[in-house]
């Protein structure tokens, strides 16, 4: 399955969930930005601000310029940067613009550059952060204009997930879509990847089926990945797991999965899934030896080893990527949980146990239904199967 929020980001500015004032302003400002060059696009996380600069950029037919911390620190680059964008059209007649993301990740010499930039640019830049008014941005705001970004209610990011669910084809218990808008405290993003792993292999949404990705957890997780990839080391790199109260063999998949997105070199990248891959080895040898006096090797290997690869620490902002092998553990924790439901309805009808009708039975079912189509509905009301059961029985 493609991610939903890259498959369902907004192309075009109506596609922007409950923020119309912002992207009204957001659009006065690139149609007269002279009167301040620089706009600073604060909010919550999960509410749309990149997502509406790109909506903008894509239907008002603007050319993007995207820059990072580390692109700013490149003093020649700035300055190529700085002297082209006296050319306020591209060579495609294109109007510019230039965005900044993710200012957080910006040091104070950082944050002198971006000023400096919006000094110099005949081109309007737009900046974005979560909090206005952080003190580091005071060089900033002299320069700048501000658009808040409010947090999303509950309704509107319910009506988005509902869209995304009929566009998907899967039919939905309105509880199960209001539980997952619910949680995600006006983070529309979150609600979206929350309904992605919920929705996974089955055809209709219910409640038992929503899987809600704890919050803390996420921002211990997300703790941790900056600790391995970006500090310098030091013995707390090696106890990170156990601080953010993560369990071992999760952590190495959630390094696992980002170390491409952090590391660019194939040196550096290669080296860190070396240590990880005897990290592995490690953990393989306690669970045919059940010896735990390997786990402190694993334990270095997959955190210290990982963090000593890079030859040099980036600043710049990583949006860290779920593991891929837990969203399909997930989704085929889902599947067994609704072949066992269904077993156990059509098990006792058919005087057998629950283990011997997944074992001699399940196949033969599949197999008359696929042959016998009007057999599906019969087999639904006989048994009192859910879609999802039933829809699992046919596949």
């Amino acid at each position: 399955m493609t991610n939903l929020v890259l498959k369902y980001s907004p192309k075009v500015v109506e596609d922007v969930v409950g923020q119309k004032l912002a992207i009204s302003k957001i659009i006065s400002f690139l149609e007269a930005h002279k009167k301040k060059k620089g706009l600073i696009l604060f909010g919550p996380p999960g509410v749309g601000k990149t997502s509406s600069v790109y909506a903008i950029v894509n239907e008002y037919n603007y050319e993007l310029i995207e820059l990072n911390s580390d692109e700013l620190r490149d003093a020649e680059r700035m300055d190529n940067l700085i002297n082209n964008s006296v050319n306020t059209l591209s060579i495609f007649g294109k109007k510019r613009v230039i965005l900044i993301d993710e200012l957080e990740s910006f040091d104070a010499k950082g944050i002198s550059k971006v000023a400096e930039l919006i000094r110099k640019s005949t081109i309007p830049v737009i900046l974005i952060a979560i909090d206005f008014w952080d003190q580091k941005f005071k060089a900033l705001r002299p320069y700048c204009e501000n658009v808040e970004f409010r947090k999303l209610t509950y309704k509107e990011i319910m009506k988005r997930l509902i869209f995304i669910l009929d566009e998907e084809g899967v039919q939905f218990d309105e509880a199960a879509v209001e539980l997952i808008a619910k949680s995600s405290n006006g983070d529309l993003r979150a609600a979206i990847n929350d309904l992605e792993t919920s929705i996974a292999g089955i055809n209709k949404l219910t409640t038992n089926d929503v899987f809600l990705c704890d919050r803390n957890i996420k921002k211990n997780v997300f703790s941790a990945m900056q600790k391995i990839f970006k500090s310098e080391f030091s013995g707390e790199v090696i106890d990170v797991f156990d601080t953010a109260a993560i369990d071992l063999r999760t952590g190495i998949l959630w390094v696992s999965e980002n170390i491409c997105n952090e590391y660019k070199t194939p040196r550096d990248a290669a080296e860190a899934y070396e240590f990880i891959s005897r990290s592995d080895i490690f953990l393989s040898r306690i669970r045919r030896r059940q010896y735990w006096g390997f786990y402190k090797y694993a334990k270095i290997l997959s955190t210290a080893g990982v963090n000593l690869s890079a030859t040099e620490k980036s600043s710049r902002f990583v949006r860290y990527s779920f593991p891929s092998r837990l969203l399909k553990l997930s989704e085929s924790k889902n599947m067994r949980s609704v072949l066992k439901s269904t077993a156990k309805k059509i098990a006792s009808k058919l005087h057998v146990s629950s283990d011997i009708f997944l074992r001699d039975y399940v196949s033969m079912m599949k197999i008359l239904l696929k042959s016998t189509p009007n057999l599906k509905k019969q087999m639904k009301e006989e048994f009192g199967l859910t879609d999802s059961e039933i829809n699992l029985l046919a596949k």
